[in-house]
This record gives structure tokens, C-alpha cells and sequence, in this order.
């Protein structure tokens, strides 16, 4: 069974790991996984330590994909990553963001190259793959947004 694992910036601007409790205001919190917390029926903390239970911004979290990258890294939904493959005796990687699809629910990352708009990501795939970024670090390096 994979690990259940989100992230999330908090306003401090720092990466977050835990559980996800959402409101249904869309609040989001992460709640770090050894401590827990709990929730009245107004949607208040009680009986929690500050720094375990953190607000983060919700258009930051993320969920982790249950597989790691070529370097060890734990790939998460929204992450940048760079698909290192020969075809024909060239190079063709390509570089792409891990989605999750709630049609099939499945994880998939986006390319150019491939035929497909999007590619399954498979526990036997991930290890040609390196995380070189985030959607909501580095916008940048998608080179003006998604294809």
C-alpha cells in the first residue's frame, strides 16, 4: 500500500508534509502525521500544538504519488520533472508536470514529445524521472505555462 502524504505552503512560505484536512469553507490544513490533531463541529482546533497543525495555502497542496525519483526524491502531484530517455540512439527527453487525473485516477505527467497529451507515471517509469522544481516554485521553467 502506497504512503498518503500531502504538502502545502503556509504563509511563511515554507513546504509543509502531513495529513490534509479541508473545510468546507476550502480552508486547508497539514497536520503533521505523528501528532495529529483534533476538530470540533464548527471546524475549530482543539487539543493540538501549534506548530503541528499548519493553514496553508490551498491552491499549494499537493499529494504525493507513492513513488520516488531516480535521486531517492519523493514525487508529488504539481512537481516539474525532467524524463531522461534515448530513442534512436538521441536524446529525447522531455520535461514535464505530474497531474492527477480524476477520471481514471491516476497520476500522469504532461510532455511534448510523446504522442499523448499526457503519460501514465508507472513505479517502473519514475526511476528515468528527476524532480527539478515545482509548479509553485518555478513557474518559470515551464516556459510560459502547461501544454
Amino acid at each position: 500500500m502506497r504512503e498518503i502524504l500531502f504538502r502545502g505552503k503556509t504563509n511563511k512560505l515554507d513546504w509543509v508534509y502531513g495529513d490534509l484536512i479541508q473545510l468546507h469553507d476550502g480552508r486547508k490544513f497539514i497536520v503533521n502525521n505523528k501528532f495529529g490533531a483534533c476538530i470540533d463541529d464548527k471546524g475549530n482546533f482543539i487539543n493540538t500544538e501549534a506548530p503541528f497543525v499548519c493553514s496553508v495555502f490551498p491552491e499549494s497542496v499537493y499529494e504525493f504519488t507513492g513513488l520516488t525519483d531516480k535521486n531517492g526524491k519523493k514525487i508529488f502531484e504539481g512537481d516539474i520533472v525532467k524524463h531522461t530517455r534515448t530513442l534512436w540512439g538521441r536524446d529525447d527527453s522531455d520535461i514535464g508536470v505530474i497531474l492527477w487525473c480524476e477520471n481514471t485516477c491516476k497520476f500522469y505527467r504532461t510532455s511534448k514529445f510523446d504522442t499523448m497529451e499526457k503519460v501514465e507515471i508507472w513505479k517502473d517509469t519514475a526511476v528515468d524521472y528527476e524532480v527539478i522544481g515545482n509548479v509553485t516554485d518555478n513557474p518559470e521553467m515551464l516556459g510560459g505555462g502547461e501544454e
